[in-house]
């Protein structure tokens, strides 16, 4: 029996294990997604520096990271989204979805998200992005140019989107080169 056919039978025992299934189920992930994006975001994202982005005190992030806490208000999840520079929105499921969530919940990555900064340039491209978010991951150093000429740049995302939202560049001549961990160069574009 596969997982996804031993959770539909367990799902199919009452309306009071569903329930308790799926309050435990956001209870655990919630805090377990805050806590994979600090992880994914660097050593550097404390819960410190997350509440000082979210506007929020360490202790409110403590709690929302403590899968036992379990009171979290939707206006706390959306400055701690808005934190991490991405969207949270709580949204109503069946339980087939929900079941499929779970079934393909295989490792931490596929709860990443990407902030916008690290999302935006390719979602403007077009560029391919993993499961797991934006192609522009950490771990990887990119370069851009214009119809041929490197570009110098501290910041790329501010620079792409100065080139292309200005009109200076048509996006079709802007190519996006990435250098991952072994050396490797790839185009995005």
């Amino acid at each position: 029996m596969n997982a996804m056919s031993s959770l539909w039978g367990k799902l199919s025992r009452s309306k009071e294990y569903r329930e308790s299934f799926a309050t435990s189920f956001a209870k655990r992930m919630i805090p377990l997604q805050i806590r994979v994006l600090r992880k994914q975001r660097g050593p550097e994202w404390s819960q410190a520096r997350l509440a000082k982005e979210s506007k929020l005190t360490q202790g409110v992030i403590s709690r929302a990271e403590d899968p036992d806490y379990g009171n979290l208000t939707v206006n706390t999840l959306a400055r701690i989204a808005a934190g991490f520079d991405c969207a949270f929105i709580g949204r109503f499921i069946s339980f087939s979805d929900l079941a499929k969530w779970y079934s393909d919940l295989s490792d931490e990555k596929t709860l990443e998200v990407p902030s916008f900064e690290t999302d935006i340039i390719a979602a403007r491209k077009g560029a391919p992005t993993t499961q797991y978010g934006s192609s522009l991951t950490r771990g990887t150093c990119w370069s851009m140019s214009i119809d041929g000429q490197a570009i110098r740049s501290r910041d790329l995302t501010r620079d792409y989107i100065k080139y292309v939202d200005d009109k200076k560049v048509p996006p079709s001549l802007i190519t996006m080169t990435r250098k991952d961990r072994n050396g490797t160069d790839s185009r995005c574009a």
